[in-house]
């Protein structure tokens, strides 16, 4: 759809819309990449099948760091799913659960070993 000069396409995912606007003179099948790219990342980089509305917002993150992956100062970067999930895959943050888990591992096997 091309409303006031611009390129404007998007996805409706069960509970959420995800838009991807562009210049008037930019390439509809490229933004459909972008688009694309940006839903098949997030249902890899959180392993489901349908994005939610609460899965998203839980991970918020990952959906920035999605977006940065793919654009910079718009530009797009990449438009595979592969190679997003591949760069986002180390830096998801862990929820709080298993972080204090990990710390507390961490501190009872470094004062085994220490005392």
């Amino acid at each position: 759809m091309i409303y006031e000069g611009h390129t404007i396409l998007f996805s409706v995912e069960s509970e959420l819309t995800f838009i991807v606007i562009g210049g008037g003179e930019e390439n509809e099948m490229v933004l459909n990449s972008v688009l694309q790219c940006l839903v098949e990342s997030l249902q890899q980089v959180l392993k489901l099948t349908t994005l939610d509305k609460r899965s998203v917002l839980e991970k918020y993150e990952v959906l920035l760091l999605v977006v940065d992956e793919m654009i910079d100062d718009g530009v797009i970067l990449e438009t595979s799913a592969s190679f997003i999930v591949g760069d986002v895959a180390p830096y998801e943050v862990e929820s709080s659960a298993d972080g204090a888990k990990k710390a507390i591992g961490g501190i009872s096997k470094f004062l085994k070993n220490n005392l």
